[in-house]
């Protein structure tokens, strides 16, 4: 009986307060979270052996203040290390996000072990391994299979599942 007055309770006080809206996402928050969770699922040869990943970031993305928030994130074994990075500038790196891009910058950063993360609609076809896409409020990611197994990376799986598209 005090479950059954709890539960009328608890649902009177919900209704009372009216509607519930959601605070507005930051997309580049996102883009951030959903960054850490990919690198989190893709296997990233460890060629140094020092259990870093090194995320290097355009300094001119809007979302590299989020992206530098990911800097000492433990991912079980490995941590990541952020830098920003200029034009070209990508040595040592092995996650590389460049925003929105050609094809020639794109294959400018590719190499063995190196994931690169780009930005919009055909960024795939530029030789990408992942693509963020914005559609409003919501970010949603694309995986090159082809790219990432050129780069000597694999892709777990479960990321395969949530992507909104794989390219083979």
């Amino acid at each position: 009986m005090r479950k059954l007055l709890l539960l009328h309770v608890l649902g009177s006080v919900l209704l009372a307060a009216g509607p519930v809206r959601a605070a507005p996402v930051d997309p580049n928050a996102l883009k951030a979270a959903i960054t850490l969770n990919l690198i989190r699922y893709i296997e990233i040869p460890d060629e140094r052996g020092d259990g870093t990943i090194r995320l290097c970031v355009r300094r001119d993305l809007s979302a590299a203040s989020q992206m530098a928030r990911l800097n000492g994130r433990r991912l079980e074994k490995r941590t990541i290390a952020y830098r920003s990075i200029d034009d070209g500038a990508a040595t040592g790196c092995d996650v590389v996000m460049l925003g929105e891009v050609g094809r020639s910058e794109v294959q400018r950063y590719r190499q063995k072990g190196r994931v690169i993360i780009g930005e919009g609609a055909g960024i795939l076809d530029t030789g990408a391994t992942i693509g963020l896409l914005r559609t409003g409020n919501q970010v949603r990611f694309e995986i090159n299979l082809k790219a990432a197994r050129e780069a000597g990376v694999t892709i777990s799986s479960k990321i395969l599942r949530l992507a909104a598209r794989v390219q083979q």
